[in-house]
């Protein structure tokens, strides 16, 4: 009898997790947990031309394949690529070398930046037009140096 009640303990536990993931599944998502990946091609629309904003600088894309970044009074140009895993990746010095940076869409106006396990809400509207880097002096005045 003792197996038996055993395997009623079993089979009622299998039916709790088996309806716990059900539920789950079908729960909808909250806002703030969508990340909807760019494609290449999206990135690229979205940054060439344009200066991405970091809190204490920014990145500036003239093209598809230069990059010109500020970073706490400090310039430095580099290279760069879109990726279809929804990243930029790019080499400086001053950062340590090569990273990727991820970049989401969150409806309905919002994008996602991840790096490592930290994360930052821009609004799409804060990629502004042109060379725009926020909180330098002028657009085109040299900071305190300038790496290459």
């Amino acid at each position: 009898m003792g197996h038996m009640m055993k395997r009623r303990k079993d089979i009622f536990a299998f039916g709790v997790l088996i309806l716990f993931l059900i539920c789950a599944a079908g729960s909808p998502a909250r806002a703030e947990d969508v990340y909807i990946p760019f494609t290449k091609e999206e990135l690229e629309e979205l940054l060439i031309g344009n200066t991405y904003p970091l809190v204490k600088g920014g990145f500036y894309f003239p093209d598809g394949v230069n990059m010109v970044a500020l970073w706490k009074g400090v310039i430095e140009e580099t290279t760069w690529e879109a990726t279809d895993e929804s990243s930029i990746c790019y080499s400086l010095k001053m950062f340590g070398g090569y990273e990727c940076l991820g970049l989401y869409k969150r409806p309905p106006d919002l994008l996602i930046q991840v790096f490592e396990d930290q994360e930052r809400v821009w609004k799409l509207s804060d990629v502004r037009e042109g060379k725009q880097f926020y909180g330098s002096r002028t657009n085109d005045q040299e900071t305190e140096r300038t790496i290459k």
